[in-house]
């Protein structure tokens, strides 16, 4: 079950993440640390701004304090309750689903409709046409928009030359469940994560529902990706994990590149929240990654169009995965 520390919330703040320039020294000033807060302190033994002196000051600030170093967690609150997972997949496919499918189907028909009008003798029915898509799409723009419980689906990969297949699988498989938080490398429109002020930044925007939302609406696969430097590589996945309902990892390149993620799950005890999935062709390599970090939990394949197959036992998958992170009944 997902732990409670929260942005702003437990013993654990996000403001907390900052650096401070005298920990940033070679040589750093001991009472720069002393000056610090409790919790403070904390962070700055993990901030990868600062030098190895400054952590270590920073940890014997606090062992003066009678407080042993540990390691900093934060998670993202999220929007889903465990209330909402009560009637399973209806969460996701019910009235609001099919609300926002039929609103983008008026509004396609009608913009068809309104095109014909305009090249055929019925001049009357174009402003009918116009005004089917302009409240389809306004419907569909809404409902969007406003949707109240997007569930969070954290998505760990590796960079692929052939990209196509998994943002297809990402439209038509994971997106109806709400936003698609990306862990991705080398990509220019990704947020850049390379010290603590970007850390923050991209943590606050995970509590924009609005917009992300509204982000989500048009992206071509995912609805935010991050690209931490190596340094701060470690954090971002941990606050990546920690803050997703659901964690779904990508084994469809291991066999060219060990996913060290796995090992990142297996410390944040998070193995009953996540799902696998890998591309069509790669199912010997991600078994064999699977079973050799420890795991016993099935793999997920998807095609070149992104259709995952045994589609039903994903979306179970998927649903139990939430369930495990809210601590709801099955």
């Amino acid at each position: 079950m997902r732990r409670s520390s929260r942005m702003g919330m437990g013993g654990v703040h996000l403001r907390d993440m900052r650096t401070v320039r005298a920990l940033r020294e070679v040589s750093p000033d001991p009472g720069a640390a002393e000056r610090l807060s409790d919790r403070a302190l904390y962070a700055a033994v993990e901030n990868p701004d600062h030098s190895e002196a400054g952590r270590a000051a920073a940890a014997a600030a606090l062992r003066a304090r009678g407080l042993a170093p540990e390691r900093w967690r934060l998670a993202a609150p999220g929007f889903l309750r465990a209330a909402d997972l009560a009637n399973g997949d209806q969460c996701f496919f019910g009235w609001g689903y099919a609300l926002r499918r039929t609103a983008r189907a008026i509004a396609a028909l009608s913009a068809v409709a309104f095109l014909a009008a305009a090249f055929a003798p019925f001049p009357a029915v174009a402003p009918a046409a116009l005004g089917g898509v302009a409240t389809g799409a306004l419907i569909w723009f809404a409902s969007t928009v406003l949707r109240p419980r997007p569930a969070r689906l954290v998505l760990l990969r590796r960079p692929s030359r052939d990209p196509a297949p998994l943002r297809r699988m990402i439209r038509r498989e994971l997106r109806p469940y709400g936003q698609v938080v990306a862990l991705s490398e080398g990509d220019e429109r990704a947020d850049p994560i390379g010290n603590a002020r970007q850390y923050r930044l991209f943590a606050q925007r995970l509590g924009d529902r609005i917009g992300l939302n509204l982000q989500g609406a048009f992206a071509r696969a995912e609805t935010l990706a991050c690209d931490p430097t190596p340094a701060w590589r470690g954090l971002a996945v941990q606050f990546l994990i920690a803050s997703g309902d659901v964690v779904v990892v990508d084994l469809s390149h291991v066999d060219v590149e060990p996913l060290s993620e796995l090992a990142a799950l297996a410390e944040e005890g998070a193995g009953a929240r996540c799902v696998f999935v890998a591309k069509w062709g790669r199912a010997e390599a991600a078994e064999a990654a699977l079973r050799a970090a420890g795991y016993a939990h099935p793999c997920f394949y998807y095609a070149p169009d992104g259709e995952v197959q045994h589609r039903a036992d994903f979306r179970a998958a998927l649903l139990d995965a939430m369930r495990a992170t809210h601590g709801a009944a099955p």
